[in-house]
Formats: structure tokens, sequence, C-alpha cells
């Protein structure tokens, strides 16, 4: 009935749910190596972060600020597209 959006979300949910319970296992063993490390030597490590972070930040303020100038089509949201309407049309008042 919804083809290929409804094979994307049911891979998405299995392929988060994966990662959950990934996360839930080694939570734990991540904690306690966190615990012995001093606090002065995590500043590096998200200060690396931080400079991996901010490139994709900058990137989308400027992709979302240049389709909003330019006049770009709208991306229809997942609801709209599930329900197979387009971005600019105005859901009807009851």
């Amino acid at each position: 009935m919804l083809g290929p959006p409804l094979g994307v979300i049911v891979l998405s949910v299995l392929v988060g749910h994966a990662a959950w319970h990934g996360m839930m296992n080694n939570g734990g063993e991540l904690g306690s190596l966190l615990g012995r490390v001093p606090r002065a030597s995590l500043w590096p490590a998200l200060a690396a972060v931080a400079l991996w972070l901010l490139p994709a930040l900058l990137a989308s303020v400027v992709a979302y600020f240049l389709l909003k100038r330019l006049d770009g089509a709208p991306v229809p949201t997942l609801l709209r597209a599930l329900q197979g309407r387009s971005a600019d049309e105005r859901p009807a008042r009851t």
C-alpha cells in the first residue's frame, strides 16, 4: 500500500532498535572507563568532536537559508508524503 516509504520506515526502526540494544549493552563498560579518566583529559576529545560538528552545522544552516532565499521547493514532511500530498498543499479544515 505505501511501497518504498514503508520499507524505509521499517528498516529504520530495525536499525534503531539494534543500535539501542548495542548502546545499552556497552554503556556500562563506557561508564566504568570514563570513571577512571581524569577530567582534564576529556577536553581535547570534546574539542575534536566540536571541530567535526561545526562544519556540518554551518552547512545545514547555509543550505536552509539558501533554499529559502532562492525560493526552493519545500521538501514534504514524512506525514504529507505518506498521505500523498505535496508540501505546498494546505490541510483541509473540518
